[in-house]
């Protein structure tokens, strides 16, 4: 009997452990996920470049952080983006300039181009598509905490307790769904 008592405690105790690991992980995910899926509408015309990122992190979740030094606050910028990805208004705003941006969770870091950057032409952005989607399993049962990544990538989200998923991907990108116990 009190070996009984054992093992049921140490499967609630493990059950306890495993679901709260799948909590912390889906957050993780989703909150380094958002810079990804959030999108913006803004409309500006020759503000300074100050104004429009502080307008910006007023707006979204994203903390801008700079150097002084190495960016032209005081540059006179227009965008007019409706529904845009947060990366392609960044990029309308530092086209033709000295500057780059990295996202990185919900913080945006502006910096200087490298001199190789600088000179060589500009790629095209790829605008992203917004996929959807449902994970179940054989019976018909949602499945939750299912990690689905753009395969070749760090792009990923989890499904929510019912099993949906949104995910911003490249055109014609392979998706991978990855759950612990499953193939």
């Amino acid at each position: 009997m009190e070996n009984n008592e054992k093992c049921r405690f140490r499967r609630n105790r493990l059950r306890r452990f495993i679901y709260l690991l799948t909590v912390i992980t889906m957050q993780t995910v989703l909150f380094s996920a958002y810079s990804q899926t959030v999108n913006l509408t803004i409309q500006e015309k020759e503000r300074p470049l100050k104004e429009v990122l502080e307008k910006i992190e007023k707006n979204t979740k994203l903390v801008f952080f700079y150097n002084d030094k190495d960016v032209d606050l005081k540059r006179k910028v227009t965008v007019d983006r409706k529904d845009q990805p947060i990366s392609v208004i960044l990029t309308d705003l530092f086209k033709n300039t000295q500057n780059t941006f990295k996202i990185d969770g919900n913080q945006v870091y502006i910096i200087k181009k490298s001199t190789s950057e600088q000179t060589s032409q500009t790629l095209p952005v790829v605008e992203k598509q917004l996929l959807t989607g449902k994970i179940i399993d054989e019976d018909g049962l949602p499945i939750a905490g299912a990690t689905i990544q753009e395969f070749g990538t760090t792009n990923g989200t989890t499904t929510d307790i019912n099993g949906n998923y949104s995910i911003r991907v490249t055109p014609n990108a392979t998706l991978e769904i990855i759950y612990l116990g499953y193939q």
